[in-house]
């Protein structure tokens, strides 16, 4: 036992006993091999000094690692742009020969570089940085280099080797040049370095893309007979690069998507930090002029103030200020409101609703989101809101998406207040987005206001090929009347379409029939009055038909409707009502009848 305290006290020998922390065993006392070895590597650890490391992806020729000093310890990723780093000790590896180097480093560097660019992770991955075992973990030791060309060549090589093609020149931008970083030391001996690779994976770059490699084999691999693994994707867990089970490849692309979406924000956000304060005095102080001209001006700069304070500051208020500057680092989130409002304002029948439970769809995983129900009152919607907002188990609330539709201001301006107050002291701002989804009849009502999106009866190119395609297939199976919704939508509304299409089915319509009445009142009804119909009773009444038709009998009512109206009427079955409501097809085919049904004498039979 004496043997093996002797040979670990020769090993730490620079170590200057006064700086250990705890006592080394007194004399006499009886320790077994690990704890003996235990204790001196527990002391020397404690012992040493740490640093940081270089400059994240930075050229510093100036910046050197001292010896024996320890760099922070291996790390996951904090955030997406704090770079995460892994030690590799290389010790071994220069003991052989250049081709085994040149594959060791390109492995461990390739292995690394794909898990970032998977994770969207900055990361530095250090060569002659020790990783535990006698050494302390992050000491830097460093690494002979005799030939520097060699793994500078090895990460442009590997690369060509390792990527797809398709990829080559993602991992070309993310993985940056080589660092070599001299180590030095109080011995006289020969120079040392660490090799450090940064890997960036900017959005611009890698959005979209998750990256599989083919590893180099040491173990079966020879000069001009390189060997390589099977091609897998790799990602960062903890502070590891591990591999992706073949098993779970099909959930890829889902958490591609989301990385990107985290990517965005992270990249968004340390922009904003980074020139805050320079956007700042740059805007408030050149936004409102080209030039300062020799007058007072009062400039207030403000930091963070406790609200008692505030009661002294009043006089503030009767100042003039040119600008005021505000460094308080909760400013941004407490200027935000803590409900905002956007608009969808649709013409009726072109989408709108798809629209928005798009968005809802879309944002699931992004944001909390909920259809609110009109119908209940404010309070009731404000209640099941904070429960919603509640359930979320992380730390950090998301904010929480409520699609409303079709309903008036007032109530509107009732959600917004109450959910304000429910939530106004809650430190996620917003926490509440009401996406209002509203009909509007006019293109121009709400087509300047900046939080309002308007959508129309105009389909860009591609959805004029996709609507054509499925046309073609609707009217294998179906005739072309009975389908004439989806025929005027294919064709934007077209006005001619519109008219003959109106025409001919009024035209087959008994014109001395109650029914041309019928549609005609609720043509008016449906053109002025916003989802207005008629009940099957009233439209009993109306064609003196008599016969009940019950729930089970939906298609005879179907049948009858089409038989007496062509297609320009449609029904629907409500349950819990036990009614069925019966409407013109289109609110723009209302309009359409009501035009023809002006002029006189038009459907006479000649």
């Amino acid at each position: 036992m004496q043997k093996t305290h002797d040979r670990m006290e020769n090993t730490f020998q620079p170590v200057k006993e006064e700086i250990f922390l705890s006592k080394c065993p007194e004399k006499g006392t009886s320790l077994n091999g690990t704890e003996a070895t235990s204790n001196v590597l527990e002391e020397k650890f404690t012992g040493y000094n740490q640093c940081n490391p270089h400059p994240f992806d930075e050229e510093n020729a100036e910046l050197k690692y001292v010896k024996g000093k320890v760099l922070p310890p291996e790390t996951g990723s904090k955030s997406l742009i704090i770079p995460c780093h892994e030690f590799k000790s290389f010790q071994l590896a220069t003991k052989r020969d250049a081709f085994e180097q040149e594959i060791k480093f390109a492995k461990e560097v390739i292995k690394f570089a794909a898990a970032c660019m998977n994770c969207r992770s900055n990361g530095t991955i250090h060569f002659g940085i020790e990783d535990g075992n006698e050494y302390a973990h992050g000491e830097i030791v460093g690494m002979p280099v005799q030939n520097k060309e060699l793994f500078v060549n090895a990460r442009d090589m590997y690369i060509k080797r390792c990527f797809l093609k398709k990829y080559h020149a993602h991992a070309e931008r993310s993985v940056r040049p080589l660092r070599f970083v001299e180590v030095i030391s109080d011995g006289i001996g020969e120079q040392r370095f660490g090799i450090e690779v940064d890997i960036v994976p900017s959005l611009s770059v890698v959005k979209g893309t998750f990256c599989t490699v083919q590893l180099p084999d040491l173990g079966k691999s020879e000069k001009g007979a390189l060997r390589y693994f099977h091609h897998s994707v790799y990602k960062r867990e903890g502070a590891s690069s591990i591999r992706i089970p073949s098993g779970t490849i099909q959930h890829i692309p889902e958490y591609i998507r989301d990385r990107d979406f985290e990517r965005e924000k992270a990249e968004r956000d340390e922009e904003l930090s980074k020139d805050d304060v320079y956007r700042k005095l740059s805007e408030l102080f050149t936004r409102i002029k080209q030039h300062m001209d020799n007058e007072v001006k009062y400039i207030l700069v403000t930091d963070s103030c406790r609200e008692e304070d505030l009661e002294n500051l009043s006089f503030l208020l009767r100042m003039r200020f040119f600008c005021v500057l505000d460094f308080d680092p909760s400013g941004s989130a407490n200027s935000k409101k803590p409900v905002i409002t956007l608009t969808i304002s649709h013409q009726p029948g072109s989408g709108g609703s798809t629209v928005a439970r798009y968005i809802l769809w879309d944002f699931r995983k992004r944001l909390k989101c909920a259809i609110v129900n009109t119908s209940s009152n404010v309070t009731s919607v404000c209640a099941k809101a904070k429960q919603l907002q509640n359930n979320e188990r992380t730390d950090k609330r998301l904010p929480v998406l409520l699609l409303v539709e079709d309903c008036d201001e007032e109530y509107i301006d009732d959600l917004k207040i109450n959910l304000g107050q429910t939530f106004a002291t809650c430190s996620s701002k917003p926490s509440f987005i009401l996406l209002r989804c509203k009909r509007a009849i006019l293109s121009e009502t709400f087509a300047n206001a900046s939080d309002t999106v308007h959508v129309n009866y105009k389909l860009s190119d591609k959805e004029k090929m996709l609507f054509n395609s499925k046309l073609k297939e609707l009217k294998v199976q179906y005739d072309e009347d009975s389908i004439l919704t989806f025929v005027l939508m294919s064709k934007e509304y077209e006005q001619n379409y519109l008219q003959q299409s109106v025409k001919k089915l009024l035209t087959s319509i008994n014109q001395t029939s109650d029914v041309l009445n019928l549609i005609g009142s609720l043509a008016l009804l449906n053109h002025y009055v916003e989802d207005s119909y008629i009940t099957e009773s009233q439209w009993e009444k109306i064609i003196k038909r008599h016969a009940h038709c019950e729930h089970s009998q939906l298609h005879s009512l179907e049948s009858t409707l089409r038989k007496a109206a062509g297609c320009l009427l449609s029904c629907l079955y409500e349950p819990e009502a036990e009614r069925q409501y019966i409407w013109i097809i289109h609110r723009k085919v209302a309009e359409e009848i009501l035009n023809q049904l002006m002029v006189p004498d038009c459907y006479e039979t000649s």
